[in-house]
């Protein structure tokens, strides 16, 4: 209660003490460590932040709010293996949650993993299909990887939407141009 009333009138330091007593105290309890770690975030002190939230989590490791918040610390410093585990943690929580899906495919596109973009992709659509922009990307994939018929499919959904959606539009003229040169190859 004490911690609750400093925070309250913004005696931070004095705050992080008794959340420190507390977390101490009752390790197992998860308020504690959440508060110290909202502290240790107005104070720029990251690498405290995450060390909260691991052991926020470790109290209540059905808190959704928590791995999202580890993944998205993670992405933000690169860490792509840790961010990548704290969102499926918290997929393990909410599965059909669309924007933690969307986080993993553009990490593994930056990790070169394209099917297992894809399959990220594919759940974003299959919770949200009206995600253009993730509709796009899920034809560009298809695009790069040679399904082309498949990309173009999805382009054109794409474009019944959106007419004037000129990444559709460019991926349709590139399929166009494949065409085209695998019919003069024949």
């Amino acid at each position: 209660a004490l911690a609750t009333i400093y925070t309250k009138q913004q005696k931070i330091d004095l705050a992080q003490k008794a959340y420190m007593q507390c977390a101490q105290l009752a390790p197992s309890l998860y308020e504690p460590h959440f508060q110290l770690a909202a502290i240790y975030e107005k104070k720029g002190n990251k690498e405290a932040q995450i060390e909260a939230l691991k052991m926020a989590l470790k109290a209540d490791n059905q808190n959704f709010e928590v791995a999202q918040l580890l993944g998205n610390l993670f992405l933000k410093k690169k860490n792509w293996p840790e961010a990548i585990k704290y969102f499926k943690k918290a997929l393990k929580i909410k599965p059909d949650w669309p924007s933690i899906h969307a986080h993993l495919a553009k990490l593994y596109r930056a990790l070169n993993k394209p099917e297992e973009e894809l399959i990220q992709l594919e759940k974003v659509l299959e919770i949200n299909p009206n995600q253009m922009d993730v509709l796009a990307r899920f034809s560009q994939v298809h695009f790069q990887r040679g399904n082309l018929d498949v990309a173009m499919d999805n382009f054109k959904d794409i474009l019944n939407v959106q007419e004037g959606n000129l990444m559709a539009l460019h991926g349709v003229a590139k399929i166009y141009h494949q065409w085209k040169k695998y019919r003069q190859a024949i």
